[in-house]
């Protein structure tokens, strides 16, 4: 937040839905609004007395007066009466996501708390590698997507002074990012992984915003593969993949499970990769179909005119 002291909201700010992912699956969902320039340099809390009907993270946009940030980011609002929601300019295409994207790598030093890779392990863990972010990500969409080093040539560092919660690191790292690029991270057009230090006082594995440019995670998970895809997957707009009564039980693509690796070779499952666009030639509406047999293949063995379940 570029303001120490408490202040009230002056102009409208983008809603977005966050997704904290723990250890043993469980996960924390929470509205909140990214501050106008004028205003500050990254999120705060959306006050709990605040409706938000037909709210579309990323998208919707929230002018409430008298909306007073604290000092911890949190918001509070004593009149929701005057609240005044609008659809904000879209950043992301909606569900279909193809081209080349840009992504930088965020290493966030607090106080004497370091990430336990250095930068240039963790570019390598996202760009390098032969299973990674770009390799994946490039491999599961056939070509249609395919991550390239974004802005200071994928990768910063960044020392922070903040260090009582992960909300206030994220706040100063943003606060710290946009003056290192000279404009707020989210009118870069690229994508931002902030890799953080223990020391925070949160025990989550990574985090996301929905239709966002942000996903945030925990000291060694920025190099785990199926974190990034994961939470990347949040950024374009995904939910988790389920099986059953268990919200990550889907352990056919990384919507699911997140693991502890950092050379895992998987993809989104195909309902997934077909939402972003990644399986149009290869998908066939058997509906229409004249009775008969079809041969049905995964997603990974394109061409041929085979189709896809």
């Amino acid at each position: 937040m570029s303001k120490s002291d408490e202040f009230e909201v002056e102009k409208p700010c983008t809603l977005y839905k966050r997704i904290i992912t723990y250890k043993g699956h469980r996960e924390e969902e929470s509205w909140r609004c990214f501050l106008d320039p004028s205003d500050g340099d990254g999120f705060v809390d959306v006050p709990e007395n605040l409706g938000l009907p037909g709210v579309v993270s990323g998208e919707t946009t929230l002018f409430a007066p008298g909306l007073t940030v604290l000092v911890d980011d949190q918001a509070v609002l004593e009149d929701p009466t005057g609240v005044v929601l609008g659809d904000g300019r879209r950043r992301h295409r909606n569900l279909a996501v193809q081209g080349t994207l840009k992504m930088t790598v965020v290493r966030v030093t607090c106080g004497g708390n370091r990430v336990s890779k250095s930068l240039q392990a963790i570019k390598d863990d996202v760009f390098g590698d032969s299973v990674c972010l770009k390799s994946q990500m490039e491999a599961c969409s056939n070509g249609k997507v395919k991550f390239t080093k974004g802005p200071n040539g994928g990768g910063i560092d960044l020392t922070i002074n903040d260090c009582s919660s992960i909300k206030r690191a994220e706040t100063k790292a943003t606060e710290a990012l946009a003056s290192v690029l000279g404009t707020l991270p989210e009118n870069t057009n690229a994508y931002f992984m902030y890799c953080m230090p223990p020391g925070l006082g949160w025990n989550g594995i990574a985090y996301a915003y929905i239709n966002s440019w942000l996903s945030v995670y925990n000291n060694e998970w920025c190099s785990s593969v199926s974190t990034q895809v994961h939470e990347v997957g949040h950024n374009f707009n995904l939910a988790h993949s389920s099986e059953g009564n268990e919200e990550y039980g889907d352990q056919t693509g990384f919507m699911g499970y997140s693991y502890f690796d950092d050379n895992q070779s998987m993809c989104y499952n195909a309902p997934n990769m077909f939402q972003l666009g990644w399986l149009t030639q290869e998908v066939a509406e058997l509906s229409s179909r004249p009775p008969g047999s079809y041969l049905l293949v995964g997603h990974t063995n394109f061409g041929g005119g085979l189709q896809v379940i």
